[in-house]
């Protein structure tokens, strides 16, 4: 047998043991991987003026008897299923969750207004979430927070205004006005993590603003490259940073 074809069989026995040590290394976790199924359940809620949301509601597989709590508010006119893989996230690190589709967007009500009122109202739709999740037995009524995206990231905002047990906001590709900047400045007890993506010229324009107005020594400022704008975030390669930094962070936040 000559040396080119001993060294072929070498090769050839070498990949097969590493294929059966990675096969016998990988199934325990991946029955782990499997284990990790959250609780999941569809919920509805009406709101204020009569708009019907649909939302899901993540609750943990463990046996704490309290946990924080996150609203997700879907990027307006966009289905709530973009968060999926972070409310599974966050659930299985033992927060209870809220994925919201607003009004207008995924399952939820069209509410016949014109695009402009459809959007100053989105601040009902993260008022009604907030108060649906304080509802839940098995949330800590003051360690909430909220996100949006986009349009629905000022509204994430605009809420822990309306109500002072928010304990953190998470604003992707977020564009400020007046109010909003108040907003921040009125809320320093409040953290406030924002994520854009360089290539969204209005929200990066804006973004370091948004941070630096925070008074809060929590709040943190991400900037990701090659992620597209608004919510296309969240179908780049972006998202799996964006899932891990937004679970540590309400880690460090809320707990």
């Amino acid at each position: 047998m000559n040396e080119k074809m001993k060294s072929g069989i070498w090769a050839i026995l070498i990949i097969t043991a590493i294929i059966l040590i990675m096969t016998f290394v990988l199934k325990p976790l991946t029955q782990q991987s499997d284990s990790l199924e959250v609780n999941k359940k569809s919920v509805t809620m009406i709101t204020e003026d009569g708009i019907e949301l649909s939302a899901d509601l993540y609750n943990p597989n463990s046996d704490k008897e309290k946990y924080p709590g996150v609203v997700l508010l879907s990027p307006f006119g966009e289905s709530r299923e973009i968060y999926s893989d972070l409310a599974t996230e966050l659930c299985n690190n033992d927060f209870v969750v809220l994925s919201v589709d607003v009004r207008n967007s995924g399952a939820s009500q069209i509410d016949n207004e014109s695009v402009v009122e459809s959007i100053a109202n989105l601040g009902i739709d993260a008022d009604t979430a907030v108060h649906l999740l304080l509802e839940q037995s098995n949330v800590m009524p003051d360690k909430i927070a909220i996100l949006g995206t986009a349009l629905t990231a000022r509204s994430a905002l605009m809420v822990t205004d309306l109500n002072n047990k928010l304990s953190g906001a998470i604003l992707v590709s977020a564009v400020m006005d007046s109010a909003g900047y108040n907003t921040i400045e009125d809320s320093p007890d409040c953290p406030i993590l924002v994520l854009v993506s360089i290539q969204d010229v209005h929200s990066a324009s804006q973004a370091l603003a948004i941070y630096q107005t925070s008074q809060n020594p929590l709040s943190k400022i991400e900037t990701y490259i090659n992620a597209g704008g608004g919510s296309d975030l969240w179908r780049s390669q972006a998202k799996f940073e964006m899932t891990s930094l937004i679970t540590e962070w309400l880690t460090k936040v809320l707990l």
